[in-house]
């Protein structure tokens, strides 16, 4: 199982921020 949990989250923010 591949562990991307602190990824997440930090693909969302930067996400988010790069459509701001």
């Amino acid at each position: 199982v591949y562990n991307f949990h602190p990824s997440l989250p930090m693909l969302i923010i930067q996400l988010i921020f790069y459509k701001n």
